[in-house]
């Protein structure tokens, strides 16, 4: 390959590299859980800091080299994609990344899959967030930062539609029943002044939905009521709605999000339900059990008839 075809290559710079001098022309290089002694003397290892310092970081979208890189920079780093590639540090993605997110999600995926654009691609998929401007603001930043796609409000065809009402548990009961009649996954966050209660993570006929939980008192520990709804308290003073309990709330969604679209283990979110408690300083979890005969979520069919003789 000629160094003009290798500036027409699509290259991405991976985010989880780090670099270090140890001394006597010798440098450190981490890649995800990899890493690299390498030697290089003189004015090698000058090089070779440029490129890992000024020129690798500027790779940060799908687009080729030649687009990303002023003719020096390009020149500069040609000697080295081969090694480098090699080692992880240069990543060949063939799904779009545009965002610092995306980078970082691409990369994560890359150091734990042999086929990463595959699940780059699975992991991508459209989440819808409804609700008062202030947490849709908070979750969907979250969302993005974390490297995934987010639509605002219903779009119809979300790979997860999460919805958020403030001490209003009316609400979410009827997008449940709403949600699990179309067959379509759902996040549920009730907000009150004390309380923010997210979940159940509901797939439905897959694990339990609001409505599988309300017999059992699993998922309202953070239950609204009139009082809390119509309590005369502006809603930007409930301890719920600071900011910092804003970013406990989105970030946690955006985390258990990627876990639930990206599988890492035994553990899923589905079927949970986490409750943040800002005055106590606490976070606690439940798993909530799917009820079979659950009006919402259940599959209705014909009671079976067996023959039997004596």
């Amino acid at each position: 390959m000629t160094n003009v075809d290798a500036t027409r290559d699509v290259v991405v710079g991976a985010t989880d590299v780090e670099w270090k001098t140890l001394g006597n022309s010798r440098f450190e290089i981490l890649v995800g859980a990899r890493k690299f002694v390498v030697e290089a003397k003189g004015e090698k290892g000058e090089a070779l800091r440029y490129v890992m310092a000024d020129v690798v970081p500027k790779l940060r979208r799908t687009a080729a080299v030649r687009e990303q890189l002023s003719a020096p920079e390009a020149e500069r780093l040609l000697p080295y994609m081969e090694k480098l590639a090699a080692m992880g540090v240069l990543l060949y993605p063939k799904e779009p990344i545009g965002t610092e997110g995306e980078l970082r999600l691409y990369s994560f995926i890359a150091r734990r899959s042999a086929a990463p654009d595959g699940v780059f691609a699975s992991v991508r998929r459209d989440i819808g967030v409804t609700g008062p401007p202030r947490m849709a603001d908070a979750l969907g930043g979250a969302l993005r930062r974390q490297g995934l796609r987010v639509r605002d409000g219903d779009a119809g065809d979300s790979a997860l539609n999460v919805v958020v009402s403030l001490a209003d548990e009316a609400v979410l009961r009827r997008t449940n029943r709403e949600l699990c009649a179309a067959g379509r996954s759902f996040l549920p966050l009730l907000v009150t002044p004390r309380t923010i209660r997210i979940g159940p993570w509901t797939m439905p006929g897959e694990s339990a939905c609001l409505d599988c939980c309300a017999p059992y008192d699993t998922a309202t520990t953070a239950t609204a009521t009139p009082a809390a709804r119509d309590s005369g308290v502006a809603h930007d003073s409930w301890p719920t709605l600071q900011s910092g309990c804003l970013e406990w709330a989105a970030g946690l969604t955006a985390h258990l999000t990627l876990r639930a679209f990206m599988p890492q283990g035994a553990e899923h979110p589905w079927g949970r339900v986490v409750t943040l408690d800002p005055a106590a300083c606490e976070q606690t979890s439940v798993r909530a059990w799917r009820d079979p005969y659950c009006a919402s979520c259940a599959s209705a069919g014909p009671t079976a008839q067996e023959w039997l003789e004596f």
